[in-house]
């Protein structure tokens, strides 16, 4: 019995050793971002996809629910191997290619996550368990591979990579306290844009200034051409004028304004993408 016991606490410190070994990222949107993309894609399923989300989830159930949108987070502490699931590392220093070699080892990064677990909705021959759980991860994958830091990472002049700006810290706007890129980025200019209201109102706003064009466009890609963008808008926008060492930068209104049309921007791609992904793969 004691053997076991100590077996047992060799396994849970195993798994804990692994658990610190993965870098540290917060949940990308926060969770009123992903009920967002989540509401945004309902609203653009075809009928058949419809039926199965509804037959898959249960009747009554929405992309847009907490626990459906953000389930792939609550389970973390659980399942602690799906953590770097959720974003890809493509250095900000060289040529800004994804190289799944460097990027993506063992299959363990966003973009992989996406097409493997399509492909497992996709299957009709997989049990009903794995396909929810699929449509679950894809449902927030999805969304977090439209925050562009976690699709990017940057080393200061040491060559200390930031875990995509959890380690960047900064000043947002005047409040007094210190905080971080990813947690700005995450949701601190989201709160901002929302101002107190309901996320699946802001949602039905965004969608509504979408036009017709923007979806056809948006639709064209997969997760690896989406990583990509996601990664640019990083570059260009999200670590621009942002000091990776010294004095802490102070994010100015300007910048604030500028971050919020590009999340904005992603949001509703994000949104339109899933539904791409979840009418082609449920049809």
């Amino acid at each position: 019995m004691a053997k076991h016991a100590q077996a047992l606490g060799r396994v849970a410190m195993a798994a804990a050793l692994v658990f610190a070994s993965f870098p540290a990222r917060a949940w990308a949107w926060g969770k009123d971002g992903h009920r967002i993309v989540g509401q945004i894609a309902e609203s653009h399923l075809t009928p058949a996809a419809r039926a199965a989300v509804d037959k898959l989830l249960g009747d009554g159930k929405h992309l847009s629910d907490d626990d459906v949108a953000n389930w792939a987070d609550h389970i973390r502490g659980e399942f602690p191997e799906t953590g770097p699931w959720h974003y890809v590392d493509i250095p900000v220093e060289g040529d800004g290619k994804y190289d799944p070699a460097r990027d993506c080892k063992y299959s363990d990064c966003v973009i992989d996550r996406i097409e493997r677990f399509r492909e497992v909705l996709a299957n009709k021959e997989a049990k009903f368990a794995e396909r929810q759980r699929a449509l679950k991860f894809l449902v927030h994958f999805v969304g977090d591979l439209h925050q562009p830091l976690h699709c990017a990472e940057r080393r200061d002049n040491a060559g200390k990579p930031d875990q995509g700006g959890n380690l960047c810290f900064v000043r947002f706007l005047d409040e007094p306290k210190q905080t971080n890129l990813h947690k700005v980025w995450d949701f601190q200019i989201l709160e901002r844009s929302m101002a107190g209201g309901d996320p699946l109102d802001f949602a039905r706003k965004l969608d509504r200034s979408t036009t017709a064009e923007k979806q056809a466009e948006w639709s064209r890609g997969r997760a690896k051409d989406w990583a990509a963008e996601s990664f640019r808008l990083a570059v260009n926008s999200v670590y621009a004028g942002v000091a990776a060492d010294g004095p802490r930068t102070t994010l100015d209104r300007d910048y604030v304004e500028r971050g919020q049309r590009v999340i904005d921007d992603q949001l509703a791609r994000a949104g339109i993408r899933l539904a791409q992904i979840l009418n082609e793969t449920l049809e």
